[in-house]
């Protein structure tokens, strides 16, 4: 069965959608007033574009709940759905020399790309896997919210009394909403003995506590998705980039890449663990005596704690600190 690509360009108010069945390509414009109306056009569209002996695929970037939404309902729909970092498509058209910005070219070049790099699968296939991503992406918006409000309160005397009472009647909203947010979570994980397990191993780990195990399981691809621990902890993102050429030697930065969420809520949990961890401890050291940074041996850090986490939820073995033998002082 022959397999086309249909590249799609999310916004608001649209879905500018390209497939590759011929040589120039076909495109179409779905207008999003009615979602749901509009994703059932899109789909009718392609499969129709394609033909019945032919397989449809999609491909979109991952900006933003709009392609959040549309990924979702056609996962719901049994299709399979690819959502790809729009680094990787941007610098893919850069070198194919396609420089227009346009939803039209957009989504053609989306389904080039899809078409040459056949990108894999979104994995969120299973529906209890797909309702923790949901929960989980809401506690962090509440999250988030808390803490933005919880800021306006650092000057109590400048937005005056009635400002501060509304804020903390929000605060108290939003608290409330996160709780229930976060014993639906947890109601989830205790009916799936699988992600039962999963959350206790992590949680075993001393500066991994429920939040961050929730983090993990409901952000990190399936360990059976991923060949090895260097895969799996590359879909977090964070790796080093290294910029040597000659004589230009500029400072290794953090490879954006990845899963933002699994990366930034690991930061404090890596900044513990350096104390209270003997291979964390021992790595740090290590790279700070090499000349890096507080920040990059921070960040080899949040690699080595998912690296573990990884040797954890592969094994079934709960965590065990490691014995770490100790430099000899010199005489």
């Amino acid at each position: 069965m022959s397999v086309f690509w249909c590249g799609v360009d999310v916004s608001k108010k649209s879905l500018d959608s390209a497939i590759l069945s011929s040589k120039k390509g076909k495109h179409r414009t779905f207008h999003a007033d009615n979602k749901v109306v509009a994703y059932q056009r899109l789909l009718d569209w392609a499969l129709k574009t394609v033909g019945p002996d032919c397989e449809v695929r999609f491909c979109m970037e991952s900006t933003g709940d709009y392609g959040v939404e549309f990924g979702l309902w056609l996962v719901e729909q049994g299709y399979h759905v690819s959502v790809v970092n729009p680094a990787w498509i941007k610098f893919f058209g850069m070198g194919e020399g396609r420089l227009n910005k346009t939803d039209k070219a957009d989504a053609k070049l989306i389904a080039d790309y899809a078409t040459q790099k056949t990108p894999d699968a979104w994995d969120l296939t299973d529906p209890v896997r797909r309702k923790l991503f949901r929960l989980h992406r809401r506690r962090e918006q509440l999250l988030k919210a808390e803490v933005a409000e919880g800021n306006r309160k650092e000057c109590p005397s400048a937005i005056g009394d009635t400002c501060l009472a509304s804020i903390n009647r929000v605060l108290k909203v939003i608290r409330k909403e996160l709780a229930l947010i976060e014993a639906e979570l947890m109601k989830i994980i205790c009916a799936d003995p699988d992600l039962k397990s999963s959350l206790e191993l992590i949680a075993s780990v001393p500066v991994l506590a429920e939040g961050s195990a929730i983090r993990i399981l409901a952000e990190m691809p399936p360990l059976d998705k991923c060949e090895s621990a260097q895969s799996w902890v590359a879909a977090a993102g964070g790796q080093p980039n290294r910029q040597d050429s000659g004589t230009s030697l500029k400072k290794t930065k953090m490879n954006r890449g990845g899963k933002k969420s699994v990366r930034a809520g690991l930061w404090v949990p890596a900044l513990k663990g350096i104390g209270t961890m003997p291979e964390l401890r021992s790595l740090y050291d290590r790279l700070i005596e090499r000349g890096k940074t507080h920040f990059q041996a921070l960040l080899a850090c949040v690699r080595k704690l998912l690296s573990i986490v990884y040797g954890i939820l592969k094994s079934k073995t709960p965590y065990k600190a490691p014995q770490i033998q100790a430099k000899p002082t010199p005489t």
